[in-house]
């Protein structure tokens, strides 16, 4: 199930399985189903395993489908287990009528005109929210933790905005001189109504400044997440509901902004997961 030459060369997929006869030529099966391909275009495949350094053990050229036919450019990648793509892969007469099938963990996301300052290090394609989870050990670059307070807020308004960091510097150096009087910090911005908070932590904004434009994965810091009882320990740490639950964001770092891009059904439930953990905190402190 790996790369073929001939999907190399750009002829066309290895295989095609699920039934699915939407856009084949020699039809299919199910008219209204789309077919199942393998990704196995290097031109796919080596930009995401540079850009967000993912670890040779992920089967990256093995384990991802997509399901249309065109191979160049899909707008999703989705994972399958081993055992699963080898049952698909044996189904040559296409006998399985196959209406959705493995994890998305890759959406195509276009870059916007001014957003890459080097468009050979771009990234066509953005972590999905739901395959996070999966992703997550694999991944060595273009990751960003941000502390309780910064995290809350990039999960209520969605959006920080980036400051210069020379200027953030500067309000910090000056805000001793004229006789102790603080300089005026970075403001929020309201755009179309929606309050924008900058970042004003100058560790976080050089962490963020440091990362390619593109998809980023924001996550709350370790020690924070400790503290707040946030880590599995023990049994817990092999339940689903948390240790397939990271408290990490999908997020897309612009010219001059950043912001998560997950459902807010997701960023609520998240939200109050942390303020009840919070609140236990003070609860205990107070004792």
């Amino acid at each position: 199930a790996g790369p073929s030459s001939a999907a190399a060369a750009g002829k066309g997929p290895s295989w095609i399985r699920g039934g699915g006869g939407r856009g084949r030529a020699e039809g299919g099966r199910h008219r209204h189903i789309d077919p199942i391909t393998p990704v196995e275009d290097p031109a796919i495949l080596q930009p995401l395993a540079e850009y967000y350094g993912l670890l040779p053990t992920f089967p990256l050229a093995t384990q991802l489908i997509a399901r249309s036919l065109e191979t160049a450019r899909p707008k999703r990648l989705y994972y399958v287990s081993r055992p699963l793509l080898e049952l698909l892969v044996a189904d040559e007469r296409e006998q399985l009528k196959v209406i959705a099938m493995g994890l998305k963990v890759f959406e195509r996301q276009e870059m916007k005109e001014g957003d890459a300052t080097d468009a050979s290090s771009a990234c066509s394609y953005r972590i999905a929210q739901e395959g996070l989870p999966l992703m997550l050990p694999f991944i060595t670059r273009q990751r960003v933790t941000l502390g309780q307070a910064d995290f809350l807020t990039l999960l209520k308004d969605r959006v920080l905005l980036m400051p210069n960091s020379e200027q953030l510097k500067s309000q910090e150096a000056g805000a001793g001189a004229a006789g102790g009087e603080q300089q005026p910090a970075a403001k929020a911005v309201a755009h179309h109504g929606v309050k924008r908070v900058p970042i004003t932590d100058p560790q976080l904004l050089a962490d963020v400044e440091a990362l390619r434009h593109g998809c980023v994965v924001c996550e709350l810091r370790p020690s924070d997440a400790v503290a707040l009882g946030l880590v599995p320990t023990g049994a817990e740490a092999t339940s689903a509901l948390t240790a397939y639950a990271p408290m990490a964001l999908s997020a897309w770092k612009g010219k001059a902004s950043l912001a998560i891009m997950v459902d807010k059904s997701e960023t609520t439930q998240m939200i109050d997961k942390i303020e009840a953990a919070i609140k236990r905190q003070v609860a205990g402190d107070a004792k």
